[in-house]
């Protein structure tokens, strides 16, 4: 049955639900709140007496979802009747399907203290998070001791759960700024990469990150990247001084280095080779051609001039057969040392039978 509840009587966990709050938007002068009786008895309170309370408060976040403040508020309560209570013994968890914040009381009734924080990390539980710091002076020293090898913002980072880096930052995580960020571009994590750069001071001195982001990260990453660096006074110093080697696996993104004039690279040759040495993608090879204005056969004119003109190996190396061909139909010859090299290892692309096959078809006068 659906009732009409005075708000000046409504408890405080209520009125700041999201629930309650949509309704405000739409009503903002009506001094009642309709609601079916039996969903607001389950937010009659926020106690915690018995497992049954914990049951019901999970089934009143979920029809009201509750604020962060009320949440945390409801871990003190969990916590306080697991610690106090002798009626918490034997643990009854909470179904791993109840809800987001059931998941969160179920940690905090299954895991040891030092693990709780880091699979906050991980999970993106925040209100346990800052349950936690706010419960423990030392639980924020303590989990990063327990991170081992990894600082706790790995976790956040590495799992993309932007929400918990946020508040880890805030609570003072340590930044290892450079591993992060790194982080960010090989998971094409742009929140997480924008959240740390906006918290960090200005003229911060930046090692070799440029390549980096120009290598794994997306055209957004390195657009805000490097837009942050200019207006903040960073210190990367990017102008013409991207690494061919490294950048020239993303096309995207070198692209717009060049269109932009950050990066100046006066022979097209010299990067079209590399992109072979690396043995990318046909698709980038040939993206890589139109964009320069070359093609791979002209490259054999320009061959003596480099180092290394095992490409075919590369190819082979690399297991790339799409490239492999690609080579062969720009002129370029199999060699005895490429039959050599594949008869060295085993390539699920090539078999020693057709690179031989191949050398006698490239060189007829052997």
């Amino acid at each position: 049955m659906q009732i009409d509840y005075p708000i000046n009587e409504l408890p405080i966990w209520v009125i700041t639900s999201s629930a309650f709050q949509e309704f405000r938007k739409l009503y903002p002068d009506d001094v009642s709140f309709p609601f079916l009786d039996w969903k607001m008895e389950k937010a009659r309170n926020i106690s915690v007496e018995s497992y049954n309370d914990i049951d019901r408060i999970i089934v009143a976040d979920l029809i009201f979802e509750y604020s962060e403040e009320t949440r945390i508020e409801i871990l003190k309560n969990v916590d306080k009747f697991w610690n106090e209570n002798p009626n918490s013994s034997p643990v009854r968890l909470p179904e791993k399907s109840t809800s987001w914040f059931g998941l969160q009381i179920r940690e905090l009734l299954s895991t040891p203290s030092s693990n709780i924080i880091i699979n906050c990390m991980k999970l993106n539980y925040v209100e346990l998070f800052k349950f936690q710091i706010q419960t423990s002076k030392s639980a924020l020293a303590d989990a990063e001791a327990s991170a081992s090898l990894f600082t706790l913002l790995y976790y956040a980072v590495a799992n993309n759960n932007v929400e918990i880096l946020e508040a880890g930052i805030k609570a003072g995580c340590y930044v290892q700024v450079h591993w992060l960020l790194d982080l960010t571009f090989k998971n094409k994590s742009f929140e997480c990469m924008k959240l740390i750069l906006d918290n960090m001071k200005k003229n911060y001195v930046f090692h070799n990150l440029h390549n980096f982001v120009a290598k794994n990260g997306s055209l957004k990453q390195l657009i805000y990247f490097l837009e942050w660096c200019e207006n903040n006074g960073a210190i990367s110093i990017f102008k013409n001084m991207f690494e061919i080697k490294q950048i020239i696996e993303n096309i995207e993104n070198f692209k717009y280095l060049c269109e932009n004039k950050y990066s100046k690279f006066d022979n097209p040759y010299k990067i079209l080779f590399n992109a072979l040495r690396e043995s990318l993608p046909i698709e980038s090879i040939r993206e890589l051609e139109e964009f320069l204005g070359i093609k791979v056969s002209s490259l054999l004119e320009k061959i003596s001039e480099f180092n290394d003109i095992y490409l075919i190996a590369t190819s082979i190396k690399k297991n790339n057969i799409e490239l492999y061909n690609y080579l062969r139909e720009s002129g370029y010859k199999v060699k005895e040392y490429d039959v050599e090299f594949t008869s060295q290892y085993k390539f699920s692309n090539f078999s020693v039978g057709l690179v031989k096959a191949h050398f006698k078809e490239d060189n007829p006068e052997l």
